[in-house]
């Protein structure tokens, strides 16, 4: 399956989820997460696959992902690893 779309709208979302904690520290970094995704596009069984070494950022994604914007963009299904990068301008 092509997640192209998704990622690209996570991709949009982390700048809005970064945690203002984290930017006062300069933290920055990449979360990988696996979920699936139900019939009526919602996020289910989020877990973590690699941490970012911060806990804010971790947390943050997690938070991404079930606070998006639904149905997200994709078909229903299993994403084994999907990377959310925080990174400042």
């Amino acid at each position: 399956m092509d997640y192209g779309a998704l990622e690209a709208h996570l991709r949009s979302r982390a700048a809005r989820c970064y945690p203002r904690a984290a930017e006062r520290r300069s933290i920055e970094g990449v979360v990988s997460l696996a979920f699936c995704i139900d019939e009526a596009g919602g996020p289910a069984a989020i877990r973590l696959v690699r941490r970012s070494g911060s806990e804010l950022l971790d947390q943050a994604a997690i938070e991404c992902v079930l606070k998006g914007a639904a149905p997200l963009p994709a078909p229903a299904g299993c994403i084994s690893s999907l990377p959310i990068r925080f990174s400042l301008p």
